[in-house]
């Protein structure tokens, strides 16, 4: 998919791989949290890293468990935080693309895998419009989690 010589930042999904929130992840990762630069390319990774659980686990396994989509969509310090924003419809927007991506790509692999989320930090009228959104637009929703 990538030349070996790319530049790391050339390798990034992120639309934007600047945008590093102020906290850092396990073994001084960054964490970008920018939307994905495309959707069908978010999908795909989805995808393809399911179907490595799945090989490595088996689907017996895998079908238990509950894949979520992103922590906190809802607090900017964990999602899009280069928006500066009083509510969060901009953030909820690419959060629909991002998240109906994700359970395409995971149900590409088997429709028994549970997905869900969003897994949200305080905002609950966040939580509504998705849930509308979802059965709108028949995105799988196996769960939820707040």
């Amino acid at each position: 998919m990538f030349d070996e010589n790319q530049n790391v930042n050339e390798k990034c999904l992120a639309k934007n791989p600047e945008v590093i929130s102020e906290k850092i992840r396990y073994k001084g990762k960054d964490m970008i949290t920018s939307p994905p630069a495309s959707y069908e390319e978010w999908e795909e990774v989805c995808c393809q890293y399911t179907k490595h659980l799945v090989e490595r686990y088996g689907i017996e396994t895998v079908s238990q468990w509950r894949m979520q989509c992103f922590n906190e969509p809802d607090w900017y310090r964990f999602f899009m935080s280069d928006i500066p924003r009083e509510n969060n419809e901009v953030s909820l927007e690419e959060y629909k693309k991002m998240y109906a991506a994700f359970a395409r790509g995971v149900k590409r692999v088997d429709e028994r895998i549970w997905v869900g989320g969003p897994a949200l930090s305080f905002d609950l009228d966040f939580f509504e419009k998705l849930m509308v959104y979802n059965k709108e637009n028949n995105i799988p929703q196996d769960f939820i989690s707040i």
